[in-house]
């Protein structure tokens, strides 16, 4: 009689009942993606919910030989926060910037070594893709060391507007410039020990200069200038500025 009525009435119809039984319960299983009747499996939800301390920060038993890596991500001219930035500790993603450039996070340290990446797009904008890269050693966090190795950045076919492609016309090339990234990423020295790491990305890095192409009563070199006439001055001082040259 028992089994009839547990074969008629259905497995997920008394599971629903049950979760009914524990009130809330049900919904709290279906918002981390437990595959209980009326929800869908998410895998990734499920996840994300189970590697996540009370504070926010992932749980560290969930990650060998934790490190708090934590992140300011800037524009390399102007000092301007980039919010949106997704941020990769040797292919695993960290999560993505706030308003103020921030992220705190966990990753794995267990060799000493890391290799930072943020990507960064904006299709609304129009703003070309870009990838930051850092390498970093030497990672001891009991004993407060970690260097900076070499730091990359990459923009895939920015037009070189003097380039020398077929009949004279503008050629496409990369973007890509490698540097030293000694000073980007140290231990904090004192409170807990954190990686500190200074994302610099290239895109909207360019200064603008105080000379308004529209104002009709602009000088240049005390001499009155207006409209173009400024455009290329203008564009060169962005140019000396991104490179670090001050007139």
């Amino acid at each position: 009689m028992a089994e009839a009525q547990f074969a008629s009435r259905g497995i997920g119809t008394m599971l629903r009942e049950l979760l009914g039984e524990f009130g809330a319960a049900g919904e709290v299983a279906r918002g981390v993606g437990l595959p209980v009747p009326g929800g869908t499996p998410a895998p990734e939800k499920m996840q994300a919910f189970l590697a996540q301390a009370a504070g926010g920060a992932v749980a560290t038993d969930t990650t060998p030989c934790p490190l708090t890596v934590v992140i300011s991500a800037r524009t390399r001219a102007g000092d301007v926060p980039l919010r949106g930035l997704s941020i990769y500790a040797d292919a695993v993603k960290l999560g993505t910037t706030d308003q103020n450039g921030m992220l705190r996070s966990i990753a794995s340290a267990c060799e000493g070594r890391m290799r930072i990446k943020a990507v960064y797009e904006n299709a609304d904008r129009r703003v070309k893709r870009e990838e930051f890269t850092l390498e970093i050693t030497g990672i001891d966090a009991p004993a407060r060391k970690a260097t900076g190795g070499q730091a990359r950045n990459f923009i895939g076919k920015v037009q070189v507007v003097f380039g020398s492609g077929e009949g004279g016309f503008p050629g496409d090339k990369d973007f890509v410039d490698s540097y030293s990234g000694s000073e980007l990423a140290t231990i904090a020295p004192t409170g807990p020990a954190e990686l500190l790491v200074s994302v610099k990305m290239a895109t909207l890095s360019l200064s603008v200069p105080y000379r308004n192409q529209n104002d009709r009563s602009e000088t240049v070199a005390s001499a009155p200038a207006s409209g173009s006439v400024l455009c290329m001055p203008s564009a060169a001082e962005m140019q000396a500025r991104y490179w670090g040259s001050r007139p």
